[in-house]
């Protein structure tokens, strides 16, 4: 079970001494995703590991985070599945009732060929319930490029 720690905590933070506290605000929105998206991913799918959740605008930065990321709000988090492929959960998920905002089943390829594979999970109102695929790809000079894809039950990932 997913907790607020667990979706206030980051290695980095911990590694660059960030304070990686949300304020009442954010707070409020993290504590809604964990009584209402989260705990019914779970139930879906089993446990899930958080790797990223909320972020302060410093972490936000350090990580590559988008400038408008949902991680500063307090209404997202990424991770993955322990109990099933993360494929499977995140077709499982995209064909559930559960009111997810965004769901984006994000591979990233490295820039020493490893490849590292996430689901961003977020909540807001109103649900917009939007699947994507992402395919992301670190450069030699920096940056990362990204494509999006709308998932759709026939373009399975």
């Amino acid at each position: 079970m997913i907790t607020l720690a667990d979706l206030c905590h980051s290695d980095t933070a911990v590694a660059r001494g960030l304070v990686n506290e949300p304020d009442d605000a954010q707070r409020a929105a993290l504590e809604r995703g964990l009584a209402t998206v989260i705990p019914q991913v779970e139930a879906l799918v089993g446990s899930f590991k958080p790797s990223s959740g909320f972020r302060c605008l410093t972490l936000n930065t350090i990580v590559k985070g988008e400038r408008d990321s949902r991680h500063m709000r307090g209404e997202a988090m990424d991770g993955r599945p322990l109990e099933m492929a993360i494929d499977d959960a995140f077709v499982r998920i995209a064909g559930s009732a559960i009111a997810y905002d965004q769901m984006i089943l994000e591979r990233k390829r490295n820039r020493d060929g490893s490849t590292s594979v996430w689901l961003h999970l977020g909540w807001s109102e109103p649900p917009r319930r939007q699947a994507l695929r992402a395919e992301l790809v670190d450069l030699e000079d920096g940056t990362t490029r990204k494509q999006y894809f709308t998932f759709t039950p026939r373009s399975r990932p």
